[in-house]
Order: C-alpha cells, then sequence, then structure tokens
C-alpha cells in the first residue's frame, strides 16, 4: 500500500497491484479441519453448558420443597 501512496482510500483499480500470497491446498485444508474441530469443540462445550445450567436449575427448584 505504501508504494501506491493510496492509505485507507484504495482505489478500485489499484486492487490489481496488490500481492496477495495464498497458502497451498494441503495447508488450506489442514486450516479448514482446524477450525472444523474448533467449531464442534465449541458445540459440545455450549451444551454440556446448558446442561448444567438446567442440572442447577433443577437442584435450586428442589432446595426449597
Amino acid at each position: 500500500m505504501h508504494v501506491f501512496k493510496a492509505g485507507i482510500n484504495i482505489q478500485f483499480d489499484e486492487l490489481a497491484n496488490f500481492k496477495v500470497q495464498l497458502h497451498n491446498v494441503e495447508t488450506q485444508v489442514a486450516i479448514a479441519e482446524l477450525f472444523s474441530n474448533l467449531d464442534e469443540k465449541i458445540e459440545i462445550g455450549i451444551q454440556i453448558d446448558q446442561q448444567l445450567k438446567n442440572q442447577k436449575q433443577w437442584m435450586l427448584s428442589k432446595m426449597f420443597i
């Protein structure tokens, strides 16, 4: 960006001059799998959290019988 001196105001015509480095296909697949695994772990964490909230609610309801 410094070469084109556009700063924050990038002109559409200047986008063709930017070099973008991409990872090879194997690295992209590995990154995608990593994020997929993280999504699954987050979903499991959300389910555990909900189960614990349900248990807490049940225990609190049984406290004052």
